[in-house]
């Protein structure tokens, strides 16, 4: 019974960092692993993310 709610544990604990991790398709760019969220609709329904190997760019 104790290696089951172990494992039923850790998947608990490491299903919310999945989710933030994937709103970006460059998480290790963001603090927290989250990109920014723009406020204006207009914009945030144009905006691209582009990921280069240091640094990511809203374009």
């Amino acid at each position: 019974m104790k290696p089951r709610f172990l494992a039923i544990s850790v998947i608990l604990v490491l299903l919310p960092s999945l989710a933030i991790a994937a709103s970006t398709s460059c998480p290790q760019h963001y603090m927290g692993g989250q990109a920014p969220n723009f406020q204006s609709e207009k914009l945030s329904d144009k905006i691209q993310e582009v990921c280069y190997s240091s640094y990511a760019v809203f374009h």
